[in-house]
């Protein structure tokens, strides 16, 4: 007997951040998490790298800048890029517009940092929300890449979430 079809609609799927769970390791037998996320204009997504997923990455809409290791790449609407685990990488949008992504997440189970995340960030009572969210990057096999993050940020004139102008 097969499994049942699983649907999601354009506008459906649980949130967290700036994401949509479209698919979870719940719903695919831990394979893969599918998600769906915006990159604001001028954001650079934290470089970070995964230590058990490899993460692949397609502009639904609007053009992302990426670096996977030492390669940067300009990716318009319609690439796909893969970014292995093990080796660093970091998404942004130099644009006026959002891009929107679909990020394919395998094996599944990455999604729930992003719940984590949220649930840290949101947390007004807690005293070391940097300590929170590194402890919870180390517990998710997910190092940051510190030492790029000047150099984008100088080169492509962009922030962190969070950050302002």
């Amino acid at each position: 007997m097969s499994e049942p079809a699983l649907f999601l609609g354009p506008n459906e799927g649980r949130r967290a951040l700036n994401a949509v769970f479209k698919f979870t390791e719940s719903d695919t037998g831990a394979k893969l998490a599918i998600i769906e996320s915006v990159i604001a204009p001028g954001l650079l997504v934290p470089p970070h790298q995964h230590g058990r997923e490899d993460e692949y990455v397609f502009v639904i809409e609007g053009v992302i800048g990426v670096r996977v290791g030492e390669s940067e790449i300009t990716a318009p609407q319609g690439s796909y890029v893969a970014m292995p685990r093990q080796i660093p990488h970091a998404l942004w949008n130099t644009n006026v517009d959002p891009a929107r992504i679909q990020m394919i997440i395998v094996p599944g189970g990455f999604e729930h940092y992003f719940a984590e995340l949220e649930a840290i960030l949101k947390d007004s009572a807690l005293e070391d929300i940097e300590g929170a969210r590194q402890e919870l990057a180390t517990r998710y096999e997910q190092p940051f890449v510190e030492e790029w993050i000047p150099e984008l940020k100088a080169k492509y004139h962009l922030l962190l979430p969070g950050e302002s102008s």
